[in-house]
């Protein structure tokens, strides 16, 4: 068929032998502060609010359980605080995740939320960032209980479910790490202090 022979044709063009390229990352992440804020005209404002926030860590499964300890735990703080408190916000969440490189892993938070008013704005990027400082000082730990319990009880049920295996085959695949064999183990092992 001519998909075939198009086929052929491409990977036949593909030099056998040469010089060993090594892989470039593409992913760029900032360092510093950068602010980038636009508006525009709308019928109905809806203010937007994207921050995030990395730094270099190591590519393992403990910082990839504390990783999840902080998602949780970071949405939690952000929905009191910014929905409940203040009403800036219906819906706030934090996703906390290590980003594997072939330069440095690096460990990526992002906060991602719509404001119900243009007044609210400079409120919650506020709060926002108060949430953040108290989060590197300290961690309630009923709240590290209860997502230690949620981990351990969800430990057992992902094992049956195929996303599961996927991932974990992708991780030890793709980034070397095994995220099962210990993963209970560590998930007990985590303090307030751990992930704060």
């Amino acid at each position: 068929t001519q998909m075939r022979q198009l086929a052929c044709q491409y990977i036949a063009s593909i030099p056998g032998k040469g010089k060993d390229v090594k892989p470039t990352e593409v992913r760029k992440l900032f360092s510093g502060k950068k602010v980038n804020r636009f508006t525009r005209k709308m019928e109905t404002p809806k203010p937007y609010i994207v921050q995030f926030f990395n730094a270099p860590c190591d590519y393992n499964l403990r910082n990839d359980v504390l990783a999840d300890y902080a998602s949780n735990i970071l949405s939690m703080e952000l929905l009191k605080a910014v929905r409940e408190d203040a009403g800036a916000t219906y819906n706030i969440g934090a996703n906390v995740q290590l980003l594997y490189s072939t330069e440095q892993p690096r460990v990526l938070t992002s906060i991602k939320t719509p404001i119900s008013e243009p007044a609210k704005v400079d409120t919650a990027i506020t709060i926002i960032a108060d949430c953040m400082e108290k989060a590197t000082k300290t961690i309630d730990p009923e709240k590290v209980a209860k997502v230690k319990a949620n981990f351990m009880k969800n430990a057992d049920v992902n094992l049956k479910r195929n996303s599961y295996w996927v991932g974990t085959i992708n991780a030890f695949v793709s980034k070397v790490i095994d995220v099962m064999t210990d993963y209970k183990k560590t998930v007990e092992s985590v303090t307030p202090e751990d992930i704060a």
